[in-house]
């Protein structure tokens, strides 16, 4: 007999008892003698047998795959490795999804997340799906917000960075080293992003340092607009020292940016801002940059949504968790005190 064409009939029928019997030791809901176990086991294997999986988590509204929607596959890459690594641990599967920083896309993907029927969701948002997010928690689907905070659902569980520490640190070390004709590149309209820009806007208000908003640029989160920024910023070096960027893609591009046009970093210009691990190598000159804690997200991300899994009472309140990052001095910036 062929795998898919044995039924639970046939095993109980080989293995000498009920089929009832069969499927509790399926589903481990009871413990039996040893010579049951021994007779049920030998049946399954000599007959091939596989259990249905679609039909047990349709009986047991169980499915032990977690969905993930995050903006964008390359900058939250490391992270995604951790939560799928620590998920595989407790015994559940995950489904990844890019939303590219398109608040329909996100909509649509998180539709099809519930079609597939999940178990939970967790969720880097780019906004705007606020109404479409308390639908899925009123179902008793738990949703875990990471990485970015929705003003308008307070009341949810979310991972954060400690970005206004992350960018005071940024900040600091640029103005140390010299540097006062700052650019500043943004990444979507967003909480966290808007209150990292505070941040960055206050402290250089505490050590009265000008603003120079012909050099802050919003919403920089495709490779075509950070190209056009770049070039932008490259063509007024002499109005600018230093670059701050908000994510790893941007640095990246930046870099390359500059590098087309015969540009070095940081002889040309300066750059800092969050960037990835991998930063601390992968260019000639070190970058100085925010590295994410990824392990630390990426596990508090998937013990969370384990935890509302098992106890959905705790779905609805609120939870903040922050993640301390590490601050990186690469060569990415010239002293030029």
């Amino acid at each position: 007999m062929k795998g898919n064409s044995v039924t639970i009939k046939d095993v109980a029928s080989k293995a000498g008892v009920s089929t009832a019997t069969v499927s509790r030791y399926l589903n481990n809901s009871r413990t039996f003698p040893e010579n049951i176990t021994s007779s049920i086991q030998n049946a399954i294997e000599s007959l091939n047998y596989v259990p249905n999986e679609n039909a047990r988590s349709l009986k047991h509204n169980k499915t032990n795959v977690i969905g993930i929607i995050i903006p964008d596959m390359v900058v939250y890459s490391y992270i995604m490795r951790e939560i799928e690594r620590v998920l595989y641990n407790y015994g559940y599967s995950v489904i990844m999804a890019n939303s590219g920083f398109d608040s329909k896309k996100e909509s649509i993907l998180l539709q099809n997340l519930i079609r597939q029927r999940v178990d939970g969701i967790l969720l880097a948002s780019c906004g705007h799906n606020s109404e479409q997010i308390k639908t899925i928690e009123g179902q008793g689907i738990p949703v875990v917000l990471f990485d970015r905070y929705l003003v308008d659902m307070p009341n949810m569980p979310y991972i954060l960075e400690k970005g206004r520490e992350c960018v005071r640190k940024i900040v600091e070390y640029a103005i140390s080293q010299g540097h006062r004709k700052i650019a500043y590149i943004k990444g979507p309209e967003e909480y966290v992003s808007n209150e990292r820009f505070e941040e960055f806007l206050k402290v250089l208000d505490e050590h009265n340092i000008e603003h120079c908003p012909r050099f802050y640029y919003s919403d920089v989160t495709q490779q075509d607009k950070i190209r056009e920024v770049s070039n932008d910023i490259l063509n007024h070096i002499d109005e600018v020292s230093l670059v701050i960027t908000t994510n790893g893609k941007q640095i990246k591009n930046f870099i390359m940016t500059a590098h087309e046009r015969g540009m070095e970093i940081p002889k040309s210009i300066s750059i800092t801002g969050f960037g990835l691990e991998e930063y601390k190598t992968l260019f000639l000159s070190p970058i100085t940059c925010i590295i994410q804690n990824h392990k630390t997200i990426g596990k508090a991300c998937s013990e969370k949504i384990i935890e509302l899994i098992n106890n959905r009472k705790l779905m609805g309140k609120r939870s903040i968790i922050e993640i301390d990052s590490e601050f990186f001095i690469g060569e990415s910036v010239k002293n030029i005190n």
